[in-house]
């Protein structure tokens, strides 16, 4: 594409001058709207890189700020095709300011030239070369509507259209572009009355390539922070996707002065630029810390140059509109509650805040007021308290695979006399602590399994240094065929469990207590962080997750400056 001065054809360029009287051009107008006749020219030429003219390719001339997404069908008199030499033509132009894009079908070649500046008189277009053509990916805005939309390069037909599954990725392909500077990219709803939004400004397409547009050029600050997951890092052997990462801010390192009022301009976007959903759970700039949740697509395996860029330090930026939640229902998350809500009285219906947004909120029966937890707050429960969801989605009721996870501290006093029930879905599947130092995950298949003296399968462990008033993180995982228990990111202990979940009793998520209403089972200590999944976790993503939230975790790394 090439963005230049035109030069008026030369009075002694004869033969091209006759070429050019010749045309009868067809009506043209400004905008598109074939409506009115003018008396400006254009021509030129189109040749191959090996400078052989180009016969036979389609060459399209539109207004600058023609609208493919509204303009309809673009007239016959604003085509043409090259002759044998190369050369096209178009007549009888109302002047103002053109785009011309040119296709070579059987190399599928292109090439473009914008700004094209019409008067009264004739212009000829410079010698433009057609190219393999290349593509950008461009970011899509932050804007909360949710139907069809239009990415396109005004003047020109290029264009692609916006439904809800790309939305939600974040960005957009516009491909076989031609080579070259591209002066604007717009999105637009599609409505007859929307504004178009403009998304990137002077791209340069290089062919063959494709170009990533960063959304956030003109923000003022930046960092990068690294994935290692190398022995040096996080070691894990399979790819994660959908992962949820944690990235902790603390001052000094990060100064929260340059950044708005909660967090609001904060964003991130992978290496090439796509934006990616985050989820602020805690920003307390007086106090110098900030949790903030990343989804990754895909954290890659024994990689050590991986990496999610922050942005930050734009004037005016509001909180994004979120495309899809950071814990997504879509990669395996059932439900999650961070916990950090707090009321005075112990009444609070749905106060308990589901972030997977599938309307699995708890209600509030706490009388304690401890907020302790390992990422943001958390929140402590005395004997007797407890959290219950009970209206819940079915993405809980999965009768081959779940992972059920909690971050728990306490010193094992204080519990009913069966123990402690952290987590419990309706008794169905659920995490338990005793006051023997003991962590125990279990489900009750529809029978009893033959050859156990209970009537569900469970895998316990006990150890001394469990209750020992420090954070710990509890998974349990069923993958169909094995009962797993996972403490502080690795397995300890597993048992073979062939039978699927019964689901005999009603379904709720109940922290705290017994989810079925037995007594005995009261717990006394302090919950972060309860996620339900509708997948068995992999070993991996147990690990990464761990070496992640724990304290003082250095995954991921802030790369130096």
């Amino acid at each position: 594409m090439k963005r230049s001065p035109l030069k008026p054809f030369l009075a002694a360029a004869m033969a091209i001058a006759a070429w050019l009287a010749s045309g009868c051009g067809e009506r043209l107008a400004s905008g598109g709207d074939a409506t009115e006749t003018g008396n400006a020219r254009v021509a030129g030429q189109i040749v191959e890189e090996s400078g052989k003219p180009v016969a036979g390719a389609e060459v399209t001339i539109l207004p600058s700020d023609w609208n493919p997404v509204r303009g309809g069908a673009v007239p016959d008199s604003q085509k043409d095709t090259t002759d044998a030499d190369g050369r096209y033509r178009f007549t009888r132009l109302v002047s103002g300011e053109y785009n011309l894009q040119v296709l070579q079908l059987q190399s599928r070649t292109r090439s473009a030239v914008f700004a094209i500046q019409l008067a009264l008189d004739s212009v000829l277009v410079p010698k433009d070369t057609l190219h393999a053509c290349g593509a950008l990916s461009v970011p899509l805005p932050e804007t909360k509507d949710s139907g069809v939309g239009y990415v396109y390069i005004p003047g020109t037909t290029f264009r692609t259209r916006v439904d809800s599954e790309l939305r939600i990725s974040g960005s957009i392909l516009l491909d076989s572009l031609p080579p070259g500077l591209v002066p604007s990219v717009l999105y637009t709803k599609g409505d007859s009355d929307s504004r178009p939004i403009s998304l990137a400004k002077d791209l340069n397409v290089l062919k063959s390539q494709v170009t990533y547009v960063s959304a956030y050029a003109t923000w003022s600050h930046s960092a990068k922070w690294i994935l290692n997951t190398t022995a040096s890092g996080v070691a894990i052997a399979k790819d994660q996707k959908g992962f949820p990462v944690l990235v902790r801010l603390a001052a000094p390192a990060f100064d929260f002065s340059q950044a708005a009022a909660g967090g609001a301009d904060v964003r991130f976007a992978k290496a090439d630029g796509t934006p990616l959903e985050r989820e602020i759970e805690a920003w307390d700039a007086q106090a110098g810390h900030a949790e903030i949740w990343v989804r990754m697509d895909t954290v890659r395996a024994n990689n050590a140059s991986q990496y999610l860029s922050m942005y930050w330090g734009k004037a005016g930026t509001a909180e994004p509109a979120s495309r899809r939640s950071v814990f997504d229902t879509l990669s395996g998350f059932a439900g999650v509650w961070h916990l950090a809500e707090e009321q005075a009285d112990t009444t609070a219906n749905g106060l308990y805040k589901d972030a997977t947004g599938a309307g699995n909120d708890a209600d509030d029966r706490v009388a304690s007021v401890s907020r302790s937890g390992v990422i943001g707050a958390g929140h402590g429960l005395d004997s007797g308290d407890y959290i219950r969801a009970s209206k819940v989605s079915n993405g809980l009721r999965q009768p081959t695979h779940f992972t059920i996870s909690t971050w728990c501290r306490n010193n094992g006093k204080g519990f009913g006399s069966n123990g402690g029930e952290m987590v419990s879905i309706g008794d169905n599947y659920g995490l338990r602590s005793y006051p023997d130092s003991g962590f125990h995950v279990w489900y009750w298949p529809a029978v009893q399994p033959a050859g156990l003296s209970t009537p569900w399968y469970h895998v316990s462990v006990k150890a001394t240094d469990f209750l020992d008033g420090k954070w710990h993180l509890v998974q349990g995982t069923y993958d169909g065929a094995t009962l797993r228990l996972y403490v502080d990111g690795k397995e300890v202990g597993n048992t073979p469990a062939p039978d699927p979940v019964g689901f005999q009793f009603p379904l709720n998520v109940t922290l705290g207590k017994h989810g079925n209403g037995k007594l005995g089972y009261e717990y006394k200590g302090d919950l972060d962080e309860v996620q339900v999944h509708s997948v068995a976790r992999g070993a991996d993503w147990i690990k990464l997750t761990y070496e992640n939230q724990k304290p003082g975790s250095s995954f991921p790394a802030q790369a130096a400056p």
